[in-house]
């Protein structure tokens, strides 16, 4: 909402920045997803627990995917939303809308608010036990992983260097 608002004809980059980024992101989370719901048979985040040393590289991938989607350094998440909540700002700057004002108060807590739920993933992969180990632990490569993997390598790029898709929508 904030990027649609903020968006005005000299700076659409910003909104498209942000569409591409975010769209990275989901992908790649939804087809790390995907993936593990196939090979382990659950969607639950309980049962994840532990499998960040079984599958390291896909759960690392969906960290920084999760990262990304919270808006922290130094991913291209949060380079879209440091532009979005800038444009924003110098919006509310210009207007003195509260209504502007609130939808950024808004917007930095729910960013907040995602910490909590998108940190659950790492928590439980890396730094909880597995309660019961199955044989059907084997890494079986898929190109759902590939594209998440893809993906979060992608979103680590852009956010040390959000020029190169900034300067391709300009």
């Amino acid at each position: 909402m904030m990027a649609i608002i903020s968006t005005t004809s000299t700076n659409s980059e910003i909104l498209l920045f942000y569409l591409a980024i975010y769209s990275i992101m989901n992908i790649g989370v939804f087809a790390l997803i995907d993936s593990l719901e196939t090979q382990i048979g659950s969607t639950n985040i309980q049962d994840y627990a532990g499998l960040g040393r079984t599958y390291p590289l896909i759960f690392l991938a969906l960290t920084v995917l999760g990262i990304s989607l919270v808006g922290l350094p130094p991913t291209a998440g949060f380079i879209g939303k440091l532009l979005v909540f800038t444009a924003t700002f110098e919006v509310y700057q210009v207007s003195q809308d509260y209504l502007i004002l609130l939808l950024l108060i808004v917007g930095a807590l729910t960013t907040v608010i995602s910490l909590f739920y998108y940190f659950k993933i790492p928590l439980y992969s890396f730094l909880k036990k597995r309660v019961s180990s199955s044989e059907d632990d084997k890494y079986t490569w898929s190109i759902n992983y590939i594209i998440g993997i893809f993906c979060a390598g992608i979103v680590i790029i852009l956010g040390i260097f959000p020029n190169l898709l900034l300067a391709f929508f300009k």
